[in-house]
């Protein structure tokens, strides 16, 4: 399988998980210059408290399917709500790692599944 196919199954699997009051708009697989890789499900019309088990597990079972063992799950606001931009899904880098260590690493970060 291609990370294209992998995205866009990744894509239709995430629709399914949240519905059809929420859309999904993009998956995007990446690699940063630090050292950390994943995949980042962009959003509209999601709020945090709609971010469930099932959201998570699908965000996982994805990145698992393009090869990615991951570290974090994490979301994304717009600051000062609880308006979710995107879930990303990310293998970390020893830095990071650091950084994600807590359950807020930035203000506009919510850390909602970690290994372990």
């Amino acid at each position: 399988m291609t990370v294209t196919e992998g995205c866009a199954e990744a894509l239709k699997a995430m629709q399914e998980a949240v519905g059809e009051d929420v859309m999904v708009t993009e998956v995007d697989a990446f690699v940063a210059r630090c050292g950390c890789s994943g995949l980042v499900f962009m959003f509209r019309g999601l709020e945090t408290e709609d971010v469930s088990d099932e959201l998570v597990k699908t965000a996982l079972k994805a990145a698992e399917s393009v090869g990615l063992k991951p570290d974090v799950v994490y979301v994304r606001t717009v600051p000062g709500t609880d308006v979710v931009i995107d879930v990303g899904v990310r293998e970390l880098c020893e830095r990071c790692s650091e950084e994600f260590s807590g359950d807020r690493p930035r203000p506009d970060l919510r850390v909602v599944w970690r290994r372990g």
